[in-house]
């Protein structure tokens, strides 16, 4: 499986463009083995493009692979942007534990309580998706982000996220997906149109959702988001995304 890592990672393709390429070791005549250096790539699916120094060395893999490597070389020869892969599938490790530790934090009386409180609020999503714009819109923490992260359920997340290294954020969702609690201000209020929130909460099935392994350049580790339905009793009521350090986790 491919990773990918600052300074020494596997070329593969989509998602990430480069910006800028320093051509050194650039051997044309050896197809196998091409290897640039100093690749600054900018994520575009992102909100904010963040560049990311690293170098990438394309080893042989057969045919495909050659293929690709003229392929590069020629976009590279007449300056076009070339696309690299931002994402790679989750390691077994983290899939057993979503569905062994993880899991099981979809039964916690705190969670199912906080969980069940708000779905009686009986929220349209028209007022959802209002408050979300209204998020996405709030630089830094507001007092109706600070409510969330300080109830009861938001207190009690960030004990579990201080109790084992590779927890980098939780957060609870409603059968709508929006908030609940937080141990850390996400990005956006309703996640209800993610997959994270669809794929777990599965039109109220419920389902265990790994996504897939990416680099977080603020913390800069690889980290995964794990999703797992909440339950109370037989009934799937929202869901909880856990924020994974990938290489914490034994």
């Amino acid at each position: 499986m491919h990773q990918f890592y600052p300074n020494s990672v596997p070329l593969t393709l989509t998602h990430w463009e480069v910006v800028e390429v320093d051509q050194h070791h650039l051997d044309k005549n050896k197809m196998d083995s091409l290897q640039l250096t100093h690749i600054f790539l900018t994520d575009k699916g992102a909100a904010k493009a963040t560049p990311i120094p690293g170098r990438i060395t394309f080893f042989n893999g057969g045919i495909q692979m050659r293929k690709t490597a003229f392929f590069l070389i020629a976009i590279l020869l007449i300056i076009v942007p070339v696309t690299l892969a931002s994402a790679e599938e989750a390691p077994q490790k983290i899939k057993d534990f979503a569905q062994s530790k993880l899991a099981e934090y979809g039964k916690d009386p705190v969670i199912v309580k906080a969980v069940a409180a708000e779905n009686t609020k009986s929220k349209t999503l028209d007022q959802i998706k209002n408050k979300d714009k209204l998020w996405r819109e709030t630089a830094g923490i507001d007092g109706f982000m600070k409510a969330i992260m300080e109830n009861e359920c938001g207190q009690y997340l960030r004990s579990i996220q201080k109790s084992k290294a590779y927890f980098a954020e939780i957060f609870v969702m409603d059968n709508q997906g929006a908030n609940v609690a937080m141990t850390d201000k996400t990005s956006d209020y309703w996640q209800g149109d993610e997959a994270k929130f669809k794929k777990s909460f599965n039109n109220g099935t419920g389902a265990i959702f790994v996504d897939e392994v990416e680099f977080d350049d603020s913390t800069q580790v690889y980290l995964v988001q794990v999703s797992v339905p909440v339950w109370d009793n037989d009934q799937v009521i929202g869901a909880i995304t856990f924020g994974i350090d990938v290489d914490k986790v034994e």
